[in-house]
């Protein structure tokens, strides 16, 4: 399944965090897109919030060649929670680069 989604950033994370006696590296790279289905209490454009970790990051850190920008999304059906299916974005395809600055301009 595919979808047009606004991708209005990102951002490159990297923290260490203890489990136990041990110290591990998160890698991550938080999303925040905006899609037309909101539900149908929406009102407006609600932004979604992605993360990606280690090599599913690096894959979608490739795909994003410019912020913001219209994409194709493609989604997926992955286990969720309890092994339940559950849809995600799992690919962004560039389709058209925007410009949000003169919104800003007075």
């Amino acid at each position: 399944m595919k979808d047009m989604v606004i991708v209005t950033g990102y951002k490159d994370m990297c923290f260490t965090v203890t489990e136990g006696k041990e110290d591990k590296e998160l890698d991550m790279l938080k999303l925040t897109c905006i899609a037309k289905n909101n539900g149908k209490d929406a009102v407006g454009y609600l932004p979604m919030q992605l993360t990606y970790m280690d090599d599913k990051k690096k894959e979608i850190s490739k795909a994003l060649t410019f912020i913001p920008g219209l994409y194709e999304a493609e989604y997926a059906m992955v286990p969720g929670k309890n092994n339940k299916p559950s849809l995600e974005i799992v690919g962004f395809t560039a389709v058209k680069q925007l410009d949000f600055n003169p919104m800003f301009n007075k």
